[in-house]
């Protein structure tokens, strides 16, 4: 094969000109930049959207705010009825409290029967 010419480039290689420069540093590039747009109608429907997003938001918030006051009243509620609780002397009841006022269960005798 012959050698390639002094200024050819390999296969889909960009061709070096004299007009092509590096692109200095802190210079936007091509990457990923979306240029702006200017349609109006898209403007308006995206601010009425973010209007709407942040209504539901603040409705969203009221929710919480409500959710913590009564989850905050639910705990003094409660801490209430531990405090009260704990007050309760600490004595264990007779067997008269469990059910077994009249003897054991089941009893030995049936009402009824000719044992």
């Amino acid at each position: 094969p012959t050698p390639p010419p002094p200024n050819s480039t390999p296969h889909g290689a960009m061709p070096l000109t004299a007009d092509l420069q590096p692109t200095p540093d802190g210079t936007l590039r091509g990457q990923g930049f979306v240029p702006p747009h200017f349609d109006l109608g898209e403007l308006k429907s995206l601010v009425n959207q973010l209007m709407n997003k942040a209504e539901m938001m603040q409705e969203a918030a009221g929710h919480a705010e409500q959710a913590l006051q009564a989850a905050d009243n639910a705990a003094e509620q409660a801490a209430r009825h531990a405090d009260r609780a704990l007050r309760l002397p600490m004595a264990e009841p007779g067997t008269e409290a469990f059910g077994e006022a009249e003897g054991f269960v089941p009893p030995r005798w049936v009402a009824g029967s000719s044992s």
